[in-house]
Order: C-alpha cells, then sequence, then structure tokens
C-alpha cells in the first residue's frame, strides 16, 4: 500500500460528474459540515491507497478486473470482475464480485496478483450490466481522471 495522505474523491449526482480537486479543496468545509442538505447530491469515495497493474489509484466505486490465486497454496488464477468498496464491519477494502468467475473474492489482498482499473459505478453504469463484455486491453475509460 501506497503511503499517502487520505485522497477522496467527489462524485456530483445532480451534475453527474467528478469534481475537480481543486472544487474538492475550495468546498472541503462545505463537505465537512454534517447539516449540510445538499450532502445529499454528492458522494465521497476513499482512495484504497493502492495503485493497479497500470499506476492508476483505486478507489471505492471503481470498477475492476483483478486475477486472484485460487488458493495460498496453488498458483492457478481466474480472473474476476467487480467493485472496490469499503466494509464497514471487516473496515476494510474488498470487491464486490459482479461476474461470479471466483468462488469468493473479500479484501485486496495477497489473494489478488494482478487488479486493473476498467471504469467506474457512476460514469461506466453499463459495466455493471455487461461483465461479459468488460474492455481488458488497458485502453483509455470515460472518467480516468487519475
Amino acid at each position: 500500500m501506497e503511503n499517502l495522505r487520505l485522497k477522496f474523491r467527489v462524485w456530483d449526482k445532480y451534475f453527474n460528474r467528478y469534481w475537480t480537486d481543486e472544487e474538492v479543496k475550495n468546498n472541503i468545509q462545505w463537505l465537512l459540515y454534517p447539516d449540510n442538505e445538499n450532502i445529499e447530491n454528492v458522494i465521497i469515495e476513499q482512495c484504497t491507497g493502492l495503485r493497479d497493474k497500470n499506476g492508476k489509484l483505486i478507489f471505492e466505486g471503481d470498477v475492476v478486473i483483478y486475477e486472484v490465486f485460487v488458493s495460498d497454496w496453488s498458483d492457478e488464477k481466474r480472473k474476476g470482475y467487480g467493485i472496490v468498496y469499503y466494509d464497514d464491519n471487516q473496515h476494510a477494502f474488498g470487491v464486490k464480485t459482479i461476474r461470479q468467475t471466483v468462488t469468493s473474492c473479500f479484501g485486496l489482498n495477497k489473494l489478488i496478483s494482478e487488479i486493473e482499473v476498467i471504469g467506474n459505478i457512476h460514469e461506466n453504469p453499463d459495466m455493471l450490466k455487461n461483465a461479459d463484455n468488460f474492455n481488458t486491453s488497458g485502453g483509455n475509460v470515460k472518467g480516468d481522471n487519475r
């Protein structure tokens, strides 16, 4: 895990776009004010502190393709597709599997050997429905602002 300060990104549900880093900095007090009635119009997503195989930071809400070892004692790998999320009960980031190509996968841990961000749930909602058609070429994906 990369040693960096906490990073966040903000999705604006009203304008359907991510805020720029400058907009986040200029509105940080607004974002942190708990009684702000407009706070329902944004989704704040935390960075995991990890980078994918192409060097992109991984955030909550990212859609990823990953390879996972079948077990600790096996060299066999399987591909998985999922959404990065934070699990409050486990106090850890994990991957919710979209397409069941692996039996289970929780955590961005040693069992995941390669992970690639291919989009996010806000700008690429079609990826959640079309897991079989994911672009695994590593090309640019809409919303790749990292």
